[in-house]
């Protein structure tokens, strides 16, 4: 059998595997290979899934949050919800309907939606569409060419903006961005210049051949070969704010678009902008677009409230990453293996997940 490699072996998934004349519960388990490769905070991938006979109960894995960036566990939801929209977009390629309930069982908390799976002649054509970007979507660092959407795109993009209890604010007006990569610069200055937040981003960053199922690969930072293994040591060693700021000002500033996803501090609500998020990432990457995170005001109190006045939100900003052209991101973050996030069940019943 072959060796599996974190980074490589779970973005290999082939459709032409999916076991058309299996047992339902071996279509299930196929799906989720696509859920599993949604993106995360500092890529925790903070998910569990327990097959059902009908579908898929989707859990919240407590034991991978961020306490020091992600206190109020806002973005191990959010990521959560784009697996959802990962495995939504998946079941409608195969032919199946993906109905799910957010928060199914209000005295079980970590429980945090369950989908329901059935063969279905009227799956969603615009999620099928979106099927090849699951295993082409990356988040990418680098510097963006300056210019401006191409015609066409915004408006294609302003047709994903509208939700239930989130939505999308795309800026793409160059008199407020400096006012935003104002947020973003002063975000990295306060969260670099803290030692303990440092800690827990090194504690995440792994080298560039790491064998582990988890974290951010140094390459996604820019950070080539060898220098690799000093990455999470200098990380926690530096506070590096200043040129970090200096260098997200610019991205923020220059970028074709800001888009932000806002909506309230509710698991229903944060669950709606994780899978608005990754509907819009797909698309966008469905259109050559690249994207990458700036989340820095997002995460900072203080900046959040002025992020939200800068514009006139009447809720929350939930998420904050800018869009635009660049030479993509060949090289994938790594992922665990699909049986390490799967609940099983035991002969004398079901195995409690231990959150």
């Amino acid at each position: 059998m072959k060796k599996y490699d974190p980074k490589v072996t779970p973005w290999q998934v082939a459709e032409q595997d999916f076991p058309k004349d299996g047992a339902l519960e071996e279509k299930f388990k196929f799906l989720l290979r696509y859920a599993i490769l949604a993106p995360s905070g500092h890529n925790t991938q903070p998910w569990k899934f327990k097959l059902q006979p009908d579908g898929v109960f989707i859990y919240a894995d407590y034991t991978r949050r961020l306490p020091v960036v992600d206190p109020d566990d806002r973005e191990l939801v959010i990521g959560t919800g784009a697996a959802i929209m990962n495995l939504r977009v998946a079941a409608a390629h195969f032919g199946y309907a993906c109905e799910v309930q957010h928060q199914p069982k209000a005295n079980t908390p970590e429980l945090l939606a369950s989908a329901r799976l059935f063969e279905s002649s009227q799956t969603d054509t615009e999620l099928k569409k979106l099927f090849p970007a699951i295993v082409q979507r990356r988040t990418n660092r680098i510097a963006y060419e300056v210019r401006s959407l191409a015609e066409g795109e915004l408006e294609r993009l302003q047709e994903l903006t509208s939700g239930q209890k989130a939505a999308i604010c795309i800026v793409a007006d160059k008199t407020i961005q400096p006012s935003i990569a104002e947020l973003v610069s002063q975000g990295d200055l306060i969260q670099m210049s803290d030692p303990v937040f440092r800690q827990e981003l090194a504690s995440w960053v792994r080298s560039n051949w790491t064998l582990r199922g988890d974290g951010i690969a140094a390459y996604g930072f820019g950070i080539p070969g060898i220098i690799s293994w000093m990455g999470p040591w200098f990380m926690r060693t530096f506070d590096l704010g200043k040129p970090q700021a200096k260098k997200d000002y610019q991205f923020a500033k220059e970028a074709a678009a800001l888009i932000i996803v806002h909506g309230e501090d509710t698991k229903e609500s944060l669950l709606e902008v994780g899978e608005m998020f990754e509907r819009f990432v797909l698309t966008a990457t469905s259109m050559d677009l690249q994207y990458a995170f700036l989340n820095q005001p997002v995460e900072v109190r203080d900046l959040r409230t002025r992020l939200q006045a800068i514009l006139g939100l009447a809720d929350l900003p939930q998420l904050l990453f800018r869009i635009g052209y660049a030479e993509p991101q060949k090289r994938a973050m790594p992922r665990r293996p699909l049986d390490a996030v799967l609940i099983e069940f035991s002969k004398t019943g079901e195995k409690e997940m231990a959150l």
